[in-house]
């Protein structure tokens, strides 16, 4: 698939949307934003720690963190 430019700014405008909806309480929005970012969160945490047991407990960290303060998520900006 060729990815054009403008198909790069529709994506940056749906994760923008996506993202204040999270903001606004939208679980919907978090799971799709949780489904989008697992798995690149995971492998990354996997690369750090060296185990599964605590790549999976970041995962689960980090999205609840997100969960917790994504009033902040409003103000994301390119």
């Amino acid at each position: 698939m060729i990815v054009t430019k403008n198909m790069a700014q529709n994506s940056k405008i749906d994760e923008k949307k996506l993202l204040l909806e999270l903001s606004q309480g939208s679980e919907l929005a978090f799971t799709n934003v949780y489904n989008l970012y697992k798995n690149n969160v995971y492998s990354t945490a996997l690369r750090i720690t060296k185990s599964k047991i605590q790549a999976e407990e970041a995962v689960q960290d980090i999205f609840l963190k997100i969960w917790q303060n994504r009033d902040a998520l409003a103000e994301v900006d390119d």
